[in-house]
């Protein structure tokens, strides 16, 4: 009996095992289905993005990404680990890649390479991975469908055991009862035996009915906690709907869905009203795409024929992507980028439409159009030249005036840098200005500098030069204007040659009148001395001869005289002879005699000279006069005066000692003989040199400036010239240049 009871609670637990296991059904296939769905809406806002350039799809895509992540976990955390084994890995394996894809799809979106993103995500290696993920999702589906078959099939073989054990057991009890009437005379002796071994039954029942009890504890906190777990996964359903709705209702972007068969609009968002002019949904869903399109697209097919093209397209790709003119409900067309984007949802497929008006962005294409195309005009036909040249020099483009300017063709310049053909001496000038304006110290700079023609000619040109920046106010290349001004610099160039012989006749003709000058004054001095001279010379000749003809009596007559007495009458003679000196270079001044020419030798000349001298101890003399030189034709007596006025000068200009070098070479083409006197005196300055041969004019302490007069007269005076060189603290150079005897 208590075997039947057994039997019959535990049909009764089987019975509820088997409802448990059809709510576990239940709940993960809406598991799987919210996993289908999340999946492409992953995948819808990764194909928004790349078609759209709205990165705000990327935030969407990081929002339902993890979420993903916990369904697909929750599943695996129900299904047995070994059922799910054989596919679990290859399914990771397709969601890794896909999630891989669609995140490169996002960077190059980044970038700007949205055709790129748009083909990855519709790529023949994405559609596979998709499908793998589909297929995998389909086997989880299948998996727990072959789970609950087999348990219920356990269940059903369970419940027929009990009834099969229960209808034996009361068998069993009639036949024990049978044999119990039998065995009464043996009923007292096995009576305890009989005892014994029922409680050991009863013990192993109360160890069985204990763990049973607790199995149905645990089975029970498990069903709760799986109840908890499915309110929770559908109030975040619920939750992801309403926020995938809000999405939708808030989207900037009209979106909309088409279905089949008609493909009319099901779905629109309040953006889709605004933008088309419809007072509500109904109104809208209304209509097909055709219905709200001009009668024909600006390639001239109708739109009705092209419509249905473009979705066969979007159904065939998973998505597709192009420029379309809708119509507003008011008649009025603008320009649209559409985005269709295949999605399944229950089985059912259907095409959500994102659709954003780009009227203001054609017309910003088609000013910037206008606009280049104003500039290419400016910048082809321009009087002057006009490059975009890259950051290391390399012209990107040129125009017909540069080209013409320096002779090169388009093409030969842009193999070129403008490094190649500038001038090396203004290459460093203009480099240093490139620097400044990358450096940001400069916004443009202008030079003149040189190119070389592609004849290898000069070319001047004013150059000036922009920086241009992106976006991002990065460097990106130069602007240069370059004008041609190498007919301004040779007109400069010859204005400042004119200007430089203007300047040298200025000043050889203001050097002629003040040698004229110079002239007129000596020509005046001279002859103030030559009024004077004949009375002068006359009158102190006869005094100083008397008294030179005293002296000599004097010395002849105290022959014995004491030492001071000769001393005195030296000096005195010496003085007379100092006063005669400049008689005579006072009368040689004024009236220079005609020379009496004849072949004179040069050293011997010289040594008549030097015989006639006085040098002091201090000064040291050296001679270098070649003995092969050819005989000079001058006036001796002229001649000797000359070097003997040079030789006292050089002497007087050492007072503190020094070296007096006479030295003679020959000249045979000018067939003359440079004598030189130099001496290691106090030299002159050039002020002085310049009034050197000025009458009166001397740099000594005593003297009246004739000496040099008379040098220069008696030069010229025998067909030659003197000429000298002088420095302060350097000493002096004369030289005497003659005529050589032929």
């Amino acid at each position: 009996m208590m075997i039947t009871v057994f039997n019959g609670w535990q049909s009764w637990q089987m019975h509820i095992q088997a409802a448990d296991m059809a709510k576990k059904h239940i709940a993960l296939t809406e598991e799987v289905g919210r996993i289908m769905l999340l999946d492409e809406v992953l995948t819808m806002s990764a194909r928004m993005a790349a078609a759209s350039g709205d990165l705000s799809y990327e935030k969407r895509y990081d929002q339902f990404d993890p979420q993903l992540m916990r369904e697909i976990e929750a599943v695996r955390a129900i299904l047995p680990q070994a059922e799910i084994a054989a596919f679990v890995k290859e399914t990771d394996d397709a969601n890794l890649a896909l999630v891989k894809m669609e995140r490169q799809a996002f960077a190059l979106t980044h970038q700007g390479k949205r055709q790129e993103a748009s083909a990855l995500l519709a790529s023949a290696e994405y559609m596979r991975l998709k499908k793998v993920y589909s297929d995998g999702m389909e086997k989880t589906v299948k998996t727990v469908n072959e789970l609950i078959e087999r348990e219920n099939q356990h269940l059903h073989y369970l419940s027929l055991w009990l009834v099969a054990a229960s209808a034996s057991g009361v068998m069993v009890l009639l036949t024990a009862w049978f044999f119990a009437i039998r065995s009464a005379r043996t009923w007292a002796a096995e009576r305890r035996k009989s005892e014994d071994a029922l409680q050991v039954a009863h013990h192993t029942l109360g160890i069985l009915v204990e763990q049973r009890t607790a199995d149905l504890l645990g089975a029970n906190e498990q069903l709760q906690s799986e109840i908890t777990g499915h309110l929770q996964a559908e109030e975040a359903l619920r939750i992801s709907a309403q926020r995938h709705q809000l999405l939708f209702e808030s989207s900037r972007d009209a979106l909309m869905t088409v279905g089949p068969p008609s493909w009319k609009f099901t779905t629109a968002n309040q953006a889709t009203l605004q933008m088309f002019g419809a007072a509500n949904v109904a109104e809208f869903t209304a209509l097909g795409p055709w219905d709200v399109s001009p009668e024909r697209q600006p390639d001239g097919r109708p739109s009705s024929e092209k419509a249905p093209e473009m979705i066969a397209i979007a159904m065939r790709e998973g998505s597709h992507f192009f420029e379309w003119t809708h119509q507003r409900l008011d008649g009025q067309p603008f320009g649209a980028n559409v985005l269709l984007t295949r999605m399944e949802v229950g089985g059912d497929m259907f095409l959500q439409a994102t659709v954003r008006d780009i009227t203001e962005r054609k017309q910003i294409e088609q000013s910037l159009l206008e606009s280049e195309e104003r500039f290419r005009k400016a910048f082809q036909y321009s009087a002057i030249g006009m490059a975009l040249v890259g950051l290391d020099g390399q012209w990107l483009k040129v125009n017909h005036s540069l080209c013409q300017m320096i002779g090169y063709s388009e093409q030969e310049l842009l193999s070129r840098t403008f490094q190649d053909i500038t001038h090396p001496d203004d290459l460093d000038a203009d480099l240093d200005f490139v620097a400044q304006l990358l450096a940001g110290k400069t916004d443009h700079y202008q030079m003149e500098k040189r190119y070389f023609h592609k004849d290898g000619h000069i070319v001047w040109i004013r150059l000036s030069v922009s920086l241009i920046l992106d976006a991002r106010h990065r460097p990106l290349h130069f602007v240069s204007q370059i004008d041609d001004i190498t007919e301004e610099k040779l007109a400069e160039e010859k204005i400042h040659k004119l200007n430089e012989e203007l300047e040298a006749k200025v000043q050889e003709r203001t050097q002629a009148l003040l040698d004229a000058q110079e002239e007129l004054v000596r020509n005046e001095k001279l002859a103030v001395l030559g009024q004077i001279a004949g009375s002068v010379g006359h009158e102190l000749r006869n005094p100083l001869g008397v008294m030179s003809n005293a002296v000599y009596f004097l010395q002849t007559v105290l022959s014995d005289a004491d030492e001071t007495t000769k001393e005195y009458l030296d000096i005195i003679k010496s003085e007379i002879a100092g006063s005669e000196r400049i008689v005579s270079d006072l009368l040689d001044a004024v009236r220079t005699k005609s020379p009496q020419s004849a072949a004179v030798d040069v050293r011997a000349l010289i040594d008549q000279v030097l015989h006639k001298c006085i040098f002091p101890p201090s000064v040291a003399l050296e001679l270098d006069i070649p003995a092969t030189l050819p005989p000079l034709r001058v006036d001796a007596l002229q001649i000797q005066q000359v070097f003997r006025n040079l030789i006292s000068n050089g002497v007087e200009a050492m007072p503190e000692g020094g070296k007096l070098t006479i030295r003679a070479l020959e000249d045979t083409q000018a067939k003359s003989i440079a004598v030189s006197v130099i001496d290691s005196g106090l030299g002159m300055t050039p002020e002085q040199l310049h009034k050197l041969f000025q009458p009166l004019f001397t740099t000594k302490a005593r003297g009246i400036g004739l000496g040099l007069v008379v040098v220069k007269n008696l030069t010229q005076a025998n067909g030659g010239g003197v000429q000298v060189e002088s420095a302060p603290g350097q000493g002096s150079m004369f030289t005497v240049t003659l005529p050589i005897s032929s």
